[in-house]
């Protein structure tokens, strides 16, 4: 008698239960898997953008299943600190599909945010497409700084040193305010 299999032990009989869906099989079996890439990888993107920019897990965690659910997917999204991970297992797809992006995260882009939100709206609403998305999160993702790093450095000295004096610190608490504010 041979041993029993993973697939035996988690489904008695070797049979997959049924899947549910929230949209009829036929529209899943429409959907090819270069499209359902296509919509994963422009979801991981958005919430790459999201988590650089140091938005709570959570939020970034809602926004990914937004976008993939806009686009009829319904996927697995787990997302720690410096990790996104995706998972999708359909109909039309004959083993898992499951992505992953590590995340540096960098100084917060709050324009980067709002054109994401914005993003997403748009994709929710059905008014952008997938090669429409790709695009805007190309523009968004090399979309120029605001500000460049001296004045945000600055201004980020300048807020600790405030922050110090109204606190009721001295000068010396604010001298080690600002070399810990530039470091």
């Amino acid at each position: 008698m041979s041993e029993p299999t993973t697939s035996d032990a988690l489904h008695p009989g070797g049979e997959r239960p049924a899947p549910t869906w929230h949209m009829p099989v036929e529209v899943h079996r429409r959907r090819r898997p270069d499209d359902i890439l296509a919509a994963m990888t422009v979801s991981l993107r958005a919430g790459e953008v999201m988590l650089e920019s140091a938005v709570a897990t959570s939020d970034v965690q809602e926004a990914v299943r937004r976008l993939t659910r806009a686009y009829g997917l319904d996927c697995e999204v787990t997302v720690t600190l410096d990790v996104i991970t995706m998972g999708y297992l359909g109909p039309e797809v004959d083993a898992p599909v499951t992505m992953f992006r590590v995340v540096e995260f960098e100084e917060p882009r709050l324009d980067r945010l709002v054109e994401i939100e914005r993003l997403i709206q748009e994709v929710e609403d059905g008014a952008v497409d997938i090669e429409a998305a790709y695009r805007a999160l190309d523009r968004i993702e090399s979309s120029p700084r605001a500000y460049p790093r001296t004045v945000t450095l600055l201004a980020g000295v300048v807020s600790a040193a405030a922050w110090i004096v109204f606190a009721g610190g001295g000068v010396m608490a604010v001298l080690a305010g600002v070399v810990a504010a530039v470091i």
